[in-house]
């Protein structure tokens, strides 16, 4: 009975420290901190003001804002990280990944120009350098 015990508190300690390795990778995301291989919209420039992070593409910035804030994303992006080390990240001006694109190369950090700040309203990663599909 004693060795049966054992066993099962092992196995026990065993899905715990699977469950605790799991833990962090979840809660990445959209934590207010650009951790690796999330994208990070920022509401300034030179990534400032409020940041949303996040690990997935999204079709629409709507209803979305910047992490601890009511501030909506939705075209009031100014900045932003890229810092997913193997796939390219694109903006784009429209929803569905329609409209004027920006493309952010894996690893790098940009200030957008005058003429894209303030529209993001969608991004997507890719391991294309020619964008994502529409729709």
């Amino acid at each position: 009975m004693t060795r049966a015990r054992g066993l099962l508190a092992a196995s026990a300690m065993s899905v715990a420290a699977v469950f605790a390795a799991i833990t962090p990778a979840q809660a990445a995301s959209y934590d207010g901190s650009c951790n690796v291989d999330e994208a990070c919209l920022y509401r300034n420039l030179d990534y400032a003001g409020g940041v949303y992070d996040t690990l997935n593409s999204k079709k629409t910035y709507s209803g979305m804002t910047y992490y601890g804030t009511s501030t909506a994303t939705d075209n009031s992006v100014s900045s932003a990280k890229n810092r997913d080390p193997d796939s390219n990240l694109w903006f784009y001006s429209g929803t569905n990944w329609t409209g004027d694109s920006w493309g952010l190369p894996a690893g790098s950090n940009t200030n957008f120009s005058s003429s894209f700040e303030n529209t993001p309203s969608s991004h997507c990663w890719s391991g294309a350098t020619a964008g994502c599909p529409a729709g």
